[in-house]
């Protein structure tokens, strides 16, 4: 004799953990005394897609602006170097240039990469946020860096450049958390 039956007990667990529905499956197959109980955890499909969507659109906004960046990144550069000919003072502050203008700009647009994220999102706890927001700033950068590292290794200086991108998606998630009507 098999038994075969699937219930939804835990109600209040959806609530505490969106992605997951619980059922609980009880398989009984009698062999002997035996009885075998056994629960699982289902994924919601509905969330996941929600959450996915929410993460690659902040991923790929923040992809897009860094680009057209870098593209305009070229263009002052070619500029800048045909005054540094005329002027030998511009060749020795070349290198900060990176750092002064390029890093708030990526905190910038990881900012609104994780604003876009969270509010696509649409869940307003800290986790859910959290997770969306860091996920979407470790693809894009992931996306970023992958081609550099056909070439090279990575350095600490791109170790310090994802962990300010995640910060700054996360910072925007957070602002969307806190700015956002109930």
């Amino acid at each position: 004799m098999h038994s075969f039956v699937i219930k939804r007990p835990f109600s209040d667990l959806e609530h505490s953990f969106p992605l997951l529905i619980p059922f609980k499956i009880s398989l009984e197959k009698f062999y002997g005394n035996k009885t075998i109980n056994l629960e699982f955890l289902f994924w919601n499909v509905e969330f996941v897609v929600k959450y996915l969507s929410a993460i690659f659109t902040g991923a790929i906004f923040i992809i897009m602006v860094m680009i057209c960046l870098q593209l305009a990144f070229v263009f002052v550069a070619v500029g800048y170097n045909a005054l540094a000919i005329r002027y030998e003072v511009l060749n020795s502050v070349t290198g900060y240039f990176r750092y002064l203008i390029g890093i708030p700009l990526l905190l910038l647009v990881s900012f609104f990469g994780g604003y876009i994220a969270a509010a696509m999102a649409k869940k307003r706890t800290n986790y859910v946020v959290w997770i969306v927001c860091s996920s979407a700033a470790l693809i894009s950068q992931g996306g970023m860096l992958f081609t550099t590292l056909e070439f090279s290794k990575i350095t600490l200086t791109g170790i310090v450049v994802i962990l300010l991108s995640i910060i700054g998606a996360i910072t925007g998630g957070q602002h969307w958390l806190q700015k956002s009507p109930e």
